[in-house]
């Protein structure tokens, strides 16, 4: 079809291309498995997939990786280490070790303190990794209009569109065991699809600078 690559599509492409290959190959496969062929099997679940992915990574490509990722295999061996120091050991799932006897029948079990910082500090750092999508798609936001010194008001709405959007292509990337498995309207998938390309392709084109774009997106979601 070849008036199925618009100036939109391909402006967007080319960004990706530029900017994340790997991301670009996903876009052009969306629209190829998509609108090319409506007979490839599990299309659904291809393309959603791979908006998520272009979602989740496209963040970190605009404003850069907030954080790089948490080893939790050296960590949980230095915790492993201090454990098995203390004597600590797990026996048919319940918790012995070397602690008082008189704490058996207690909710609680002291612990060296070094044992416990080490835990402490897990966690921080994984909660520190874990951005939650809200505020990983605001840094993108943030981002792309750094002229304001805070949010603009106006960017909120976009951004739990963002986000819902997300969360719509995460729900349709597993297919449900339940018998006849999860029923997908081709329509509405569509139609999801094409939101997520004016909204990927206004903060491609930097239209958050003037707003324009943004009234246009929202205009189209409520109408």
């Amino acid at each position: 079809m070849a008036d199925l690559w618009t100036e939109q599509r391909r402006e967007i492409l080319s960004w990706l291309q530029r900017n994340a290959s790997s991301l670009g190959e996903l876009y052009e496969g969306s629209i190829k498995i998509l609108f090319e062929n409506d007979h490839f099997p599990g299309k659904f679940r291809f393309v959603a997939h791979a908006v998520r992915e272009i979602i989740n990574r496209l963040p970190d490509i605009i404003a850069g990786t907030r954080m790089e990722r948490l080893d939790y295999v050296s960590r949980l061996d230095s915790l492993e280490s201090l454990w098995n120091k203390f004597e600590f050991r797990l026996s048919d799932g319940l918790l012995v070790g070397s602690f008082d006897t008189k704490q058996e029948k207690s909710d609680r079990v002291e612990i060296s303190i070094r044992l416990f910082m080490g835990i402490e500090s897990l966690i921080k750092d994984h909660q520190k990794t874990r951005e939650k999508p809200k505020d990983k798609t605001k840094r993108l936001f943030e981002a792309i209009a750094p002229q304001h010194e805070q949010l603009p008001a106006s960017l909120i709405p976009v951004i739990k569109q963002w986000v819902d959007l997300s969360k719509w292509f995460v729900g349709v990337t597993h297919e449900s065991c339940s018998e006849g498995g999860h029923i997908i309207d081709s329509d509405e998938f569509a139609n999801k699809f094409k939101l997520f390309e004016r909204t990927l392709w206004a903060l491609l084109s930097n239209f958050y600078k003037s707003i324009e774009g943004l009234d246009e997106i929202l205009e189209d979601t409520n109408s």
